[in-house]
């Protein structure tokens, strides 16, 4: 019992490849709203420097940023429908980096079709968009820490060597204004990075301490409901079957049947041979009984040497057949007592519930009981029956 308690509170162990997994699935389930994010920004800034930059630069940038946005969304549906075993295949991996690189060269190189003096407007939208990219890839990397290096780093450090090219007083502040952002949003990529990866250990743990609850009240379950010696259910477990069976025996309105039955003289028994000669003989009557029955969970050890079957679905004249039937066969049964080959007999009481003739199953049991006793009082190793 202290090595059970033990094992609940052990902290459970939760491998980093599992941590990985989760955090990549979180990543990709995710992954599409910056796609779409891509797509829109890219329109707008093609829209707004179209008629004000050569045209074939501008086309060609599209063109590859919309080619990358599409082979990203259809690697991540492929990603998302895939099975673990193609999610772990090295081009999968190295698709996801390429794709966010490509991104992150692309919006850097939107630098060159700034003009502060001839386009301010456009330049300013253009710089806002970049920068909420910037902003979107620090909060991605809670799932995947380099996209910030793949995305953040090209994004802004672009733009803070084009305000450092200027060497003017409002340049410089610029850069220092563009640096610290850098930070403060490495910092927010790096402490989301670890707070996700610590909530998902922690779940993996709690989920995994909740399945050893559960396993563990299983355990102590079928332990309470199991008998030691004979390792059949015990007279918990019957008071719990019992309810079960009989409530759908009246959903049913079939018959259900009662077997008590006890072995005769077992205290004379255990005196005369000894008490593990006694559990020999439960356990070795135990599995005839089981093997006759054809179903274990019929059977329980009702107290001592008293044994109770229930049997759903089964009339008088069968339960009857089948208590003969046992206590012939373990009449004809012999046991190695240490000197010498010893019998032993065993008493029935039979008591069965066709639709509606019984108020309850205490009403079965009893009866079951009263004719057990009436198989004793009779002289033993009979069946008696109601």
């Amino acid at each position: 019992m202290a090595q059970s308690k033990q094992a609940l509170i052990n902290k459970p162990t939760v491998s980093e490849k599992e941590v990985e997994r989760l955090l990549a699935y979180d990543l990709y389930s995710k992954a599409l709203g910056t796609v779409y994010t891509h797509a829109i920004f890219g329109l707008i800034f093609v829209f707004l420097f179209y008629s004000k930059v050569p045209s074939p630069w501008l086309i060609v940038w599209g063109g590859i940023l919309m080619l990358n946005i599409l082979v990203r969304f259809v690697f991540i549906r492929h990603w998302l429908k895939a099975d673990e075993s193609t999610r772990q295949k090295p081009w999968m991996k190295q698709m996801s980096l390429v794709t966010s690189l490509v991104n992150g060269v692309l919006w850097g190189m939107t630098v060159f079709f700034l003009d502060f003096e001839a386009l301010p407007f456009e330049s300013l939208a253009v710089s806002i968009m970049v920068f909420g990219l910037a902003a979107g890839s620090a909060v991605y990397a809670a799932y995947f820490l380099p996209a910030f290096y793949l995305s953040s780093v090209p994004y802004l450090g672009s733009y803070m060597l084009y305000h450092f090219e200027k060497l003017t007083y409002e340049s410089m502040l610029m850069v220092l204004i563009l640096a610290v952002f850098a930070l403060m949003l490495y910092e927010q990529a790096r402490q989301l990075n670890f707070t996700h990866r610590k909530n998902i250990l922690q779940r993996l743990e709690n989920d995994e301490l909740i399945e050893s609850l559960k396993e563990s009240n299983l355990g102590f379950k079928k332990a309470s409901n199991t008998d030691f010696l004979t390792g059949i259910h015990n007279r918990r477990h019957f008071d719990e079957m019992i309810k079960r069976v009989w409530k759908s025996h009246l959903i049913d309105e079939k018959p259900v049947s009662i077997i008590m039955c006890d072995i005769d003289n077992f205290k004379d028994f255990n005196d005369q041979f000894g008490h593990q000669s006694g559990d020999k003989v439960l356990v070795e009557v135990t599995q005839l009984i089981i093997q006759n029955v054809g179903y274990s969970d019929a059977l329980h050890r009702y107290g001592g040497e008293e044994f109770i079957l229930i049997l759903p679905e089964t009339n008088l004249t069968k339960a009857t057949a089948l208590a003969e039937k046992l206590r012939q066969k373990i009449a004809a049964m012999s046991f190695d007592v240490g000197q010498a080959e010893q019998g032993i007999t065993m008493s029935f009481g039979v008591s069965s519930r066709i639709p509606f003739n019984m108020n309850d199953y205490v009403e079965l049991i009893a009866k079951a009981d009263a004719m057990l006793y009436k198989s004793k009082q009779s002289g033993r190793n009979q069946v008696n029956v109601k």
